[in-house]
């Protein structure tokens, strides 16, 4: 056989070679040239650019999915975890580029603001803000922000790291009415808080959040960063705005408020709150500057709002 013959001959073993490469390229994760952990390619963004295992936050749309992934691993299946995130590896382990391939949690890197378009509107849900966007629950009505994670006994909790970096979420808004939630609620920008969870280095400004309840036999935990709080609390802070909880019959209704955190069975140290609490109807309206109700332990903290209720009123 001549040389060009001979040469012929060799291509289909030579294709059918790079096409068994190729396949267990793809069996053991991805193409050829993927990315490692911790990378990024034309195709795939690093959401941990900083490589210290948290995803990393930039937009309202991001902080919202953080309901869909409360353990902070980084997987989720939910698709409006996955279009916050786009284009996100999709080679397991390397889903979004965090150094062992699993993620520890979220961080924020950039300040964010509930006022989208600037008129100063939110806290009477101005029309051009995102604040309906983000309210969706089967449970009974509302506008505004939804918690992330819900109450203990119904909904899951977040278990994970939230680092804020010393930025801001201003102009949170949440006005609810949870008359038809008969297991309860816990209300703020995180509904339930677990043991594992973690909260540190976060300031909100200016938040406005208020619970109307109008059934009865209910405790309802109210506050800006989170209704109750079973994990850690750290080097956060809480500026202006006011948080308003109550009920409007005359039956037994439990409503514990407080400026940072409804409920504390946790830890909360080096923090501090200026908000407006209010406590309104009802026999059992309990409002604290810092927390509404603590069982927990408070170090290095301090609250200096005004604060009133119709039955117990505390700084």
């Amino acid at each position: 056989m001549t040389t060009r013959a001979a040469g012929r001959a060799a291509w289909p073993l030579r294709l059918g070679v790079l096409a068994a490469a190729l396949l267990l390229a793809v069996i053991a994760g991805g193409l050829p040239g993927a990315p490692g952990p911790g990378e990024a390619s034309g195709h795939w963004i690093d959401y941990d650019t900083d490589n210290d295992g948290l995803i990393e936050i930039t937009t309202l749309d991001q902080l919202d999915a953080i309901r869909h992934d409360l353990d902070g691993d980084g997987f989720s299946l939910v698709a409006a975890h996955g279009a916050a995130f786009p284009n996100r590896n999709n080679n397991i382990g390397f889903l979004m580029g965090c150094p062992s391939g699993v993620c520890a949690g979220y961080e924020l890197i950039a300040d964010l603001d509930f006022d989208t378009d600037g008129d100063g509107s939110t806290h009477t849900g101005g029309t051009g803000d995102d604040d309906d966007a983000w309210y969706t629950t089967t449970t009974g009505t509302g506008e505004g922000w939804n918690p992330i994670g819900g109450h203990t006994s119904t909904r899951l909790q977040f278990t994970t790291t939230f680092e804020g970096n010393d930025h801001t979420i201003s102009n949170l808004y949440i006005n609810l009415d949870t008359s038809a939630d008969t297991d309860g609620r816990d209300v703020g920008l995180f509904g339930s808080i677990g043991s594992s969870g973690t909260i540190r280095n976060l300031g909100l400004v200016n938040p406005y959040v208020k619970n109307t309840r109008s059934g009865d036999g209910t405790l309802i935990y109210y506050g800006a960063l989170v209704g109750t709080n079973a994990g850690t609390v750290s080097r956060v802070y809480v500026s202006g705005g006011q948080v308003t909880g109550g009920q409007t019959n005359t039956g037994v209704n439990i409503n514990y408020n407080g400026c940072l955190a409804g409920r504390n069975d946790g830890t909360v140290s080096d923090s501090y709150a200026t908000c407006n609490v209010t406590a309104t109807g009802g026999n059992y309206g309990t409002a604290g500057g810092l927390l509404g109700f603590n069982a927990g332990t408070v170090r290095r903290s301090y609250a200096t709002g005004t604060v009133t209720s119709d039955y117990h009123a505390g700084g």
